[in-house]
């Protein structure tokens, strides 16, 4: 499935499944190599369920879009508005911030890099670096 339907399909979702008359849903992704994690807020701050499609979804998309040079997104931003198009905002750079006050395992940043490669270029100074062997 192209990237584009996908998108499409998490927001003909989304629509659908959020009751209330809220004017935008605003969805914040972290993501790494066997994590996700995310939430969804109206424009009233009331939560909204991520769906396990959603989830699902998402990790096809960072799949499809991964690229040799800059790896795989860290982070997704998207804003659904009721009237009007969506708008995505995608990092590669960022330290993802994870919802539960603290960073994960490093280990599943390096297992990242190691399914996405990067350039060097495009690893961020935070990022952990791999142990090294004497």
């Amino acid at each position: 499935m192209p990237p584009q339907a996908i998108l499409q399909n998490m927001v003909a979702d989304h629509i659908r499944s959020t009751p209330g008359e809220w004017r935008e849903i605003r969805i914040s992704i972290s993501a790494v190599s066997g994590i996700m994690t995310g939430q969804a807020q109206t424009n009233d701050q009331e939560w909204v369920d991520l769906t396990g499609r959603t989830l699902n979804s998402l990790k096809m998309l960072r799949d499809l879009m991964a690229d040799p040079v800059r790896g795989a997104w860290l982070t997704l931003t998207a804003t659904i508005p009721r009237a009007g198009e969506p708008t995505f905002t995608y990092d590669w750079m960022s330290k993802p911030d994870w919802g539960f006050g603290e960073d994960i395992n490093p280990q599943s940043y390096l297992d990242d890099l190691r399914k996405y490669p990067r350039a060097p270029e495009y690893i961020p100074d935070w990022y952990p670096k791999q142990p090294t062997s004497n």
